[in-house]
């Protein structure tokens, strides 16, 4: 099934994409005989390249990523290789990262870590770190 049309500005909600992408995760597993890897998606933004005819991905946000991840996970579990993939980590160009940022900050990375990641008292992760900007 495909992802809804943008709307006349161009805009794609994020939700709509990931709904989009789980359906088609079980569609392609149905008519494949092979083990599909689910992938995060990360958004979008052709704006750069095409100006106003650009299509980008609009409420991309920690929570609509975490349902993402947890959509991934619950594809992934029920297949002999258990494995998830993200999408480009920091392709700012096309707006389609998960790296930290100033808008986001570690917000998709604690999303993956909180899905995906280690429970309990062994889940001890390194501080999030990341350079200041300098104020001009």
């Amino acid at each position: 099934q495909p992802v809804k049309k943008p709307d006349d500005f161009g805009r794609l909600p994020y939700p709509d994409i990931a709904d989009a992408s789980r359906k088609r995760w079980n569609d392609i597993r149905k008519m494949q005989n092979f083990q599909l890897i689910p992938t995060l998606s990360c958004g979008f933004d052709e704006t750069p390249a095409l100006g106003v005819a650009a299509g980008f991905v609009v409420n991309r946000n920690k929570d609509t990523f975490y349902k993402h991840c947890k959509d991934a996970q619950s594809y992934s579990l029920r297949q002999p290789v258990k494995l998830a993939m993200t999408g480009p980590l920091n392709d700012w160009e096309n707006g389609s990262f998960l790296e930290p940022d100033e808008q986001y900050g570690f917000d998709f990375y604690e999303a993956i870590r909180e899905v995906f990641g280690v429970k309990g008292e062994a889940r001890k992760m390194p501080e999030n770190l990341f350079p200041l900007m300098q104020k001009k």
